[in-house]
């Protein structure tokens, strides 16, 4: 198996200040891929975006918390992700119709869908991947974020720890056919990725699918900067191998 890295985006869609930023890293950046939001209030600009810059790899970021809905009414406890988690199994039918809702809504869109992930990583609930593993086979090439979580610290949070933990028993249900990234990297670093530790890391990734995670919010800050520091102080391009 050949190493591929790959430095993606969260969040495409939130709002047009989030949208600029990822364009731009994309476009002066080590940025490659971006996960879109479906239903947001700048879901039509950044697929308008998408379309005017094709060699971004988009992908769908399901969310079913602290976004708006697409489905009709309010999705349980959308303020907490972690609430969220624990009361999925409950609302088990209208999370699906959410879900579904928001995967027709991105397939109507004509992108090509290159990867899967979700909003605070809920994936990793085993309700959420099984609508994944079955929506991926309208994208039979695209990825999933997996949970094989890395630090750059040394550290993990406690989240993150937590998903790692329920990441790696839910997803030993997934289908083996369908691919999935070996490891992923920058839940300790979220708003905060540093291009130095990056690189640092990267001489001693092995086969496999490596994501980098960031998250863009304004085309100056942390994350943005980090990915234009990869190429501007590491010679890193968005298609490293």
């Amino acid at each position: 198996m050949a190493r591929h890295v790959i430095f993606t985006a969260d969040d495409f869609g939130r709002d047009s200040p989030t949208n600029e930023a990822i364009v731009h890293s994309h476009a002066g950046g080590a940025l490659r891929a971006a996960s879109l939001m479906i239903g947001q209030p700048g879901t039509d600009e950044a697929i308008r975006l998408a379309r005017e810059n094709p060699s971004l790899e988009v992908g769908w970021h399901a969310h079913v918390c602290d976004a708006s809905p697409v489905a009709r009414g309010p999705a349980p406890l959308a303020g907490s992700p972690l609430l969220t988690g624990l009361a999925i199994a409950f609302y088990g039918r209208r999370i699906r119709a959410e879900l579904r809702a928001q995967w027709d809504l991105f397939m109507a869109s004509g992108l090509r869908c290159a990867f899967i992930n979700s909003h605070h990583h809920l994936h990793a609930h085993p309700i959420v991947l099984r609508f994944i593993a079955d929506a991926i086979h309208d994208a039979p090439r695209a990825w999933v974020r997996a949970f094989d979580i890395r630090s750059f610290s040394g550290h993990l949070p406690a989240h993150a720890r937590m998903l790692r933990f329920f990441g790696r028993q839910t997803f030993v249900a997934l289908p083996s056919s369908v691919l999935r990234s070996t490891t992923t990297w920058g839940l300790d670093r979220t708003f905060a990725m540093n291009a130095e530790e990056i690189a640092a890391v990267l001489p001693g990734l092995g086969p496999g699918l490596h994501e980098f995670i960031f998250h863009p919010r304004q085309k100056n800050d942390r994350d943005s900067q980090a990915l234009a520091d990869l190429v501007s102080n590491h010679g890193i391009s968005p298609s490293l191998p």
